[in-house]
């Protein structure tokens, strides 16, 4: 949150919320039934925090990319250094 708040300060609150979400759903799918895994390709035996971006997911998983090649083009990425 600090190299954010360096980076784009008016990002820092959406940021930290999706963040806090993320664990607070990780909790909550950790309390049922089902195994939790962290990314299980097309099951119903485990519940998971990811799925694959542009396949259906449910409320409480995250659609995620899964390679570098998938990232926008148009995406920024800057390099600071401390001079």
């Amino acid at each position: 949150m600090n190299r954010l708040n360096i980076i784009k300060p008016s990002a820092k609150a959406d940021a930290e919320h999706e963040i806090d979400d993320f664990v607070s759903n990780w909790k909550l799918l950790a309390t049922q039934s089902k195994e939790l895994r962290y990314y299980v390709y097309t099951t119903k035996t485990y519940n998971r925090l990811m799925n694959t971006y542009g396949e259906v997911c449910t409320d409480l998983e995250k659609p995620t990319l899964r390679s570098m090649r998938d990232v926008e083009s148009a995406a920024n990425m800057f390099y600071y250094t401390e001079d």
